[in-house]
């Protein structure tokens, strides 16, 4: 079946289909009360439609109002609007595919299955714009937003491996408004949530629950305003991060954060609560200013802060101020070194090196 136009709420339970791939705009009439629009496929793997729209308004009354699309969506360009700020939904309950979802209004866009294509927070969007996925499901592709300051993304709480986005999320002057990501082990074994791109957005939210075995992981670089690292697990930063870093009130003392060999944080080093929060850089080989501003604060302080080098100099260009520091320079040559910018305030400085 091929249709242009659909009326508002009303639903097609057959499954929409075209014979040759991105051919058929389908288009649901903007739904003012909850709307299963289609029940069944809309497209498939080999023959996408062209373009499916749409739109849930409210209808003055302020109510909750969702449209949805239970079945596996498969088009070239799916362009989804949630028109008012707390009260219009789009869920899609399975699958969507194809080049380009675009996020248009000022609501919610839920996603149930994974999504294979670029999503893009439209010039529609707003600041409250907003698109979730669902546990252990994933974007494989780039999210960006065409107004910087523009889009929430939240990923509901990983409980398995998950590389929760492929792509890079947000752009270099375009940042996303917020993204959230969540590792929640419940089985008791090791459990990863990562982002497999760089990320840009002016504040990130990174929750790792479990002390033992919970894991977020940054594979690219990280830049914004704000990372808020918020769980008793442990976050690992594998490119460089030009954000101020807060260990959140929810960190205990078991929170960690990890920094690959090299790269290094532009921004302060904070906590929430005095003696939480253990930074760690793994050791460098290269001349590297690991941290560019203060860590801890007075009455602040991290619980633990390591730095070590194998060769060159690490440096730690502000005040370091966390209970416990342990510099490691291990080259017996004496070719490598740590180097501490500003003062040094905590129990306990260890030196350790050959």
């Amino acid at each position: 079946m091929l249709f242009r136009s659909i009326t508002a709420n009303t639903i097609i339970v057959d499954d929409i289909t075209t014979t040759t791939t991105n051919t058929g705009t389908l288009t649901f009439a903007a739904a003012t009360a909850n709307t299963i629009a289609a029940a069944g496929a809309v497209g498939t793997s080999s023959a996408l439609l062209k373009e499916v729209n749409i739109v849930a308004t409210e209808d003055g009354a302020n109510a909750a109002n969702k449209a949805s699309i239970t079945g596996n969506v498969f088009a070239t360009t799916v362009n989804a609007t949630a028109t008012a700020t707390s009260s219009d939904e789009i869920e899609f309950g399975g699958t969507v595919n194809g080049t380009t979802v675009n996020l248009l209004g000022a609501g919610l866009v839920d996603f149930h299955g994974d999504v294979t294509a670029a999503v893009v927070f439209g010039a529609g969007a707003s600041t409250t714009g907003t698109a979730t996925v669902a546990a252990n499901k994933k974007i494989v592709g780039a999210v960006t937003t065409t107004d910087t300051g523009e889009g929430t993304l939240t990923f509901a709480t990983a409980t398995d491996n998950l590389i929760a986005v492929s792509g890079n999320v947000g752009a270099s002057g375009k940042l996303l408004k917020v993204v959230n990501i969540l590792s929640d082990d419940t089985a008791s074994d090791a459990n990863e949530a990562s982002i497999g791109g760089n990320i840009f957005a002016t504040t990130i939210n990174a929750t790792a629950t479990v002390t033992s075995s919970d894991t977020v992981e940054f594979a690219g670089t990280v830049n914004g305003t704000t990372v808020n690292l918020l769980g008793a697990g442990a976050t690992s930063f594998l490119g460089d991060v030009t954000s101020n870093v807060v260990f959140g009130a929810g960190a205990s003392t078991t929170g960690t954060a990890t920094v690959a060999a090299d790269k290094k944080i532009v921004g302060a080093v904070t906590t929430a609560t005095t003696d939480q929060g253990t930074l760690t850089f793994a050791a460098t080989t290269a001349n590297t200013t690991l941290a560019s501003s203060t860590i801890g604060a007075t009455a602040k302080l991290l619980e633990v802060v390591n730095v070590t080098s194998t060769a060159n100099t690490a440096t730690l260009a502000g005040n370091v101020f966390a209970t416990t520091v342990t510099a490691t320079a291990t080259d017996a040559t004496g070719s490598d070194s740590i180097a501490f910018g500003g003062s040094v305030t905590g129990d306990t400085l260890t030196l350790v090196g050959t």
